[in-house]
Formats: C-alpha cells, structure tokens, sequence
C-alpha cells in the first residue's frame, strides 16, 4: 500500500493563480478584508511575533480570531473564574483595576457579533470563491504529472489511499482522467450526487482499491437533511457546506471527519510501504499526532517548494526531501525511490 497525502502545495502545483497556499491566498485579500479594524489589529499583532519580512498566511489570521472569540466569550462567562471576578468587579479588592460590571457581557458579545464573527465569515466565503472554480485541463503540465505519477504510482502498487485536506476538486479530476482504482465516495442516482460517508465505516477496504479522503472536506459538499450533496453551488453560508475551514483545528467528533481521521489513523497503522507528502505543510497538529505512527520501516517522501527541511512529526525523522515541488523531475524521482522500495520488498 501506497499512503500519498496532498497539501495545497500539491494543487498549486496545477494552477498556483486558482489554487493558492495559505500564504497566497493572504495576498489575494480584497481591501474590505485587509482594512477591516478586526483585521489589521490580528496582522499587527502577529507582526510583533515575526522577524522582518517573514510572511503571514490566512490561518494564522484565522487562529487568532479564535483565540480572540474563546478569550471574549470566557471574559464573559461567569461560570469561568475570570468571568465571574470580572462581572462581580472582584480584581478591584486587590488592584486598582475595575470594571464595570453592567453591561459588560453584552459589550464582549457585540464585539464577537460586530467584527469577530462577520470578519471569519467573509474570509469563509473566499474559500469557494478561490477554489470552486473548475479545473482549466487544457495544455496544463502540471496536471499532465499528476496524472502521470498516479499512473506510474499504481502501476508499482495496486494499493493508493489518497489523504488530502485540499477543498478544491483538482484530485478528483486527477482520478478520473487518470483512470485508477481510487474510490472517491461519490454516488450518483440519475438525477443528483450525494457523498456516500458510510463508505469509510469499514478501516480498511478489503476489495484492494484504495479511496480519496478529504479530510476537511470539499468545496462542493452541502449539508442537507442528513445528507452531504455533491453541488458547485455555494449557499451563502459556511454553516450550509461541509467543510472544517482554515484556522485551529482539533479532533474532530463531528460525521464525517471524525471518520475520515479515523481512517487516516488506521492506514497509517497498517503500515503502507512508502508514505509520500506533496505540498503538505505538516501545520495540523491533530493530523501531525496521528502520522507521528508511521512506521520507521514506512518509506517517506516529501515534496514541497521549499529549500528549508519541514519539521515532521515521524518516528526518527527520516524521510527524502525534494524541495522544487512537483515537476516531471521530482515525479520521475519519486517513481525511482518507490520502485527501489516495492522490489526491496
């Protein structure tokens, strides 16, 4: 078995302008968002964090407007010690801070409602803006290599399981053009799409056919009596669609990420012959905990667009790293150290 897991590295490499990283995607901002107060008071903050021209991305932008909401909310919860001293004006006793009590919850709530919230939501929506647009195939080398390697990949084992916490449809396509025995979950009845979760019940397919899991889920998911709908079109609201948006993410206990987690944990825990990481920035420190499993016999290649050498979470930390991101070059390199691999096997 093959594990290859795709970050937004890996889509970029298809179109880098219609599927941007998270630092691109920063870059992009509309004026409304950038000159939000809310906004520039998060980027100013962050910016006492960073050395000199060091970049910020989106999700760091979105950790802190969680930390700002889970800070404001507990301020005003008096069922947590601070928000009870706060609204009984304890601190006062002791110090020569005071608050006003009246009416303070209310003030901490209008700032969540005012510009915490309405911010995220925005940013929210430019994620279908930026990847719901459909994929451009024509004389695309980057999407000719991904085909290509999936190919070859399968050629060497029959046995893919796809991971890929990217919302954009560029694997799917991948898949279907490349023509492999890769599940995407997808049922079609004649007249719509619905996403078959059940699908991931069973850890591990005994038919040998791998599936693609997206573990935060896709632009084109719609929640819908009970139901995830397979539908390009955006509601005009996040709370519709399933997706766990950029910004903290923890374990989720929700259907069906919860599953989809649960399977990456049980294929790691098979263990596959090579594990191979593109565009991943290994930022998810949930996602981090489970691959920190992998075996130390498990082959593990990385490839990313970066010279640095990424801080992973495997057992010993050995692995090869192929810093131009994915070309035909680095393609062609990965088929040579996994075929090494399978026949050493």
């Amino acid at each position: 078995m093959i594990l290859l897991f795709v970050g937004a590295g890996g889509s970029a490499a298809v179109d880098a302008e219609q599927y941007p990283t998270t630092i691109e995607f920063f870059n992009r901002l509309p004026t409304d968002i950038t000159n939000d107060p809310m906004f520039t008071t998060v980027q100013e903050f962050l910016r006492t964090k960073k050395e000199d021209g060091q970049p910020i991305d989106i999700e760091e932008i979105l950790w802190e407007l969680d930390n700002i909401q889970n800070y404001l909310t507990l301020s005003s919860n008096s069922d947590t010690i601070g928000g009870w001293c706060m609204m009984n004006n304890l601190f006062a006793q002791f110090s020569n801070v005071a608050v006003r009590p009246d009416g303070f919850p209310s003030a901490l709530e209008g700032i969540i409602d005012s510009y915490v919230e309405p911010l995220r939501n925005r940013i929210y929506d430019l994620v279908h803006d930026f990847y719901a647009e459909p994929l451009d195939t024509n004389q695309n080398n980057g999407f000719t290599i991904w085909i290509q390697l999936l190919q070859q990949l399968q050629q060497l084992d029959p046995l893919i399981e796809i991971f890929t916490t990217n919302y954009d449809l560029v694997l799917e396509r991948v898949i279907r053009e490349a023509d492999i025995k890769v599940a995407t979950g997808r049922s079609h009845d004649g007249i719509q799409t619905t996403l078959k979760s059940t699908e991931w019940n069973d850890l591990i397919d005994t038919n040998g056919k791998g599936r693609l899991t997206k573990l935060h889920g896709s632009v084109d998911w719609q929640r819908r009596n009970g139901d995830i709908i397979c539908s390009p079109v955006y509601t005009g609201s996040s709370r519709h669609h399933a997706i766990l948006y950029p910004g903290l993410k923890e374990e989720p206990r929700d259907s069906p990420f919860d599953k989809f987690h649960n399977y990456l944990q049980a294929v790691v825990s098979r263990p596959p012959v090579t594990a191979i990481f593109v565009g991943f920035a290994f930022r998810d420190n949930y996602i981090n905990g489970i691959l920190s499993y992998l075996s130390p016999g498990t082959q593990k290649i990385i490839v990313n667009k970066d010279s640095s050498k990424p801080d992973v979470p495997f057992q010993g930390g050995t692995y090869t790293h192929l810093d131009e991101g994915l070309t035909e070059k680095t393609a062609r390199h990965c088929i040579s150290l996994v075929r090494n691999q399978v026949h050493g096997h």
